[in-house]
């Protein structure tokens, strides 16, 4: 193909329906430096536009390795089977078959952040680990004696470095509280792991992240009213969550001030992510 030529290529599965909406990405084989990406139309079609090559020469599509991905996925790779160059007449054709599994969810879509990567509006994003921030450390051996200094735990408790002395405070801090609050919320909403334990030693190599990192608020509204409709409100405004005046419950004598969260008969809060119910400003956020 010489440059500036068009490849016309098309994405099917394995029962030859072909895949909309793909995300082919075309890197040059034995050197990953990339040729670019394209969305697969209706009919699973993409055309790819010859750069020249790496030298200004023509393109060979031997020379081109090729990525899917599904968006509707979190952006998950779907295995490229085969690959078949094809003449259309027209011109050079190239088909890819992919093996694109089928796996629906009752009413809903698969949870982003459970994937190989995030997808949003800024492409694919993989965050779908935790990691350590530098993993050459040594590992951290805690002193039982400097903790429980630190903590004021032995002997009267005097001159321990983190109790302030509650006759000689150290003022107010320059930085609103209120920021501190807002960074939690957005922590919820951004990440989540409910299978570590921090009384065990975990691999943090193998933690999952159960939210993307995009502030995509499913922390609150989780994936919508048709996946969770007992919290919305469905008699008035649909898109909104069903709130309420605070009241007592069990014994409580008069619950919290001003307009609370849905909450059963035991004052758990019915929401998106139990962790923001664990102080009244987060709550009310």
């Amino acid at each position: 193909m010489s440059a500036g030529t068009q490849l016309r290529g098309r994405v099917v599965d394995g029962d030859e329906e072909p895949l909309s909406g793909r995300i082919v990405v075309g890197e040059r084989r034995g050197t990953d430096a990339p040729v670019g990406h394209w969305t697969t139309d209706g009919d699973g079609a993409f055309v790819i536009e010859s750069d020249g090559g790496v030298d200004g020469g023509a393109l060979d599509p031997d020379e081109v390795t090729f990525t899917v991905r599904n968006p509707m996925r979190g952006g998950a790779k779907e295995r490229v089977r085969r690959r078949e160059r094809v003449d259309r007449g027209d011109g050079l054709g190239l088909r890819l078959v992919v093996a694109a599994p089928s796996v629906a969810m009752h009413g809903a879509s698969e949870h982003r952040g459970m994937n190989d990567a995030a997808c949003t509006e800024m492409g694919p994003i993989r965050s779908h680990r935790f990691y350590t921030q530098f993993p050459r450390l040594d590992v951290y051996e805690r002193d039982e004696a400097l903790l429980r200094t630190l903590g004021g735990a032995g002997d009267d408790g005097t001159d321990a470095p983190m109790i302030e002395p509650a006759d000689d405070p150290v003022g107010d801090a320059e930085t609103p509280a209120a920021y501190g609050i807002f960074a939690q919320f957005v922590d919820h909403d951004i990440t989540f792991d409910p299978t570590s334990d921090i009384d065990r030693r975990n691999d943090p190599a193998a933690l999952r992240n159960f939210r993307t990192p995009a502030l995509d608020l499913d922390s609150v509204y989780r994936h919508g009213s048709e996946t969770a409709p007992y919290l919305y409100d469905h008699e008035g405004d649909e898109a909104h969550l069903i709130t309420g005046e605070a009241e007592g419950i069990g014994d409580r004598p008069d619950g919290l001030p001003g307009t609370d969260l849905q909450r059963n008969g035991q004052g758990r809060a019915l929401i998106g992510d139990p962790r923001n119910d664990e102080n009244v400003v987060v709550s009310q956020l």
